[in-house]
């Protein structure tokens, strides 16, 4: 894949990747912390986005270590650190050696762009996939009281029941997504060929239920 749907150069990406780190670095941070990486370790993320996670393992690995983040366009890179190396490249035509590294953080980039161009294809659809975040305004605006809720994904691999559920959905729906030109036939293939490897693991959309009850009176 050589090519993101968001491009980097869209009016607005920039501010769309800031936002983006704001919200999952702290996250993403936690999990590496929970590792143990630390100072002379070797990492590498693919697809390092402005590239907030790749500085802030430079400075875990330092002094001694190394962090290398690569992605197809660096334009919207900010971050400068001591020990970070910024490659552009396509890890798909360019493969790097993983053994190379203790830490590798990546999506795969035909599956980070097969989500891409469903969700633009759902848009076309009239599907909006955020429409959890607009529920509990809802009974609130109708006066309802105690309004709350959450918010769940499962995590899955492939050849399990998500997985086959996904792969029935988008067996089902190719020919649209082909005909849209959201996706095309080697995009479909790659997402299912992860879809039935038990050793790929991902997540699914969060689902959200809110509840809420009659005001008092």
């Amino acid at each position: 894949m050589s090519k993101y749907v968001l491009d980097h150069h869209l009016e607005g990406e920039r501010a769309r990747l800031s936002l983006m780190s704001r919200l999952l670095d702290p996250m993403h941070r936690r999990h590496v912390e929970a590792l143990g990486i630390g100072p002379g370790a070797r990492t590498l993320e693919v697809g390092c986005g402005n590239g907030s996670i790749s500085a802030w393992l430079a400075a875990q690995v330092g002094p001694g270590g190394r962090a290398v983040a690569v992605d197809l366009d660096l334009s919207l890179v900010d971050a400068r650190a001591t020990g970070l190396e910024l490659r552009q490249a396509d890890i798909v035509a360019t493969p790097i050696d993983p053994g190379a590294f203790d830490l590798v953080t990546a999506e795969p980039p035909e599956v980070r762009a097969f989500w891409d161009g469903w969700l633009a294809w759902s848009r076309d659809q009239g599907i909006d996939y955020h429409v959890g975040r607009a529920l509990a305004p809802r009974p609130a605006s109708l006066g309802l009281a105690e309004v709350a809720g959450t918010a769940e994904t499962a995590v899955y691999n492939g050849a399990s029941p998500w997985a086959d559920y996904w792969t029935d959905t988008v067996v089902e729906l190719r020919g649209g997504l082909v005909a849209s030109g959201r996706l095309d036939d080697e995009l479909i293939d790659a997402f299912l060929a992860h879809c039935a490897d038990p050793s790929w693991w991902t997540q699914t959309i969060a689902f959200t239920a809110v509840h809420a009850r009659r005001a008092a009176g």
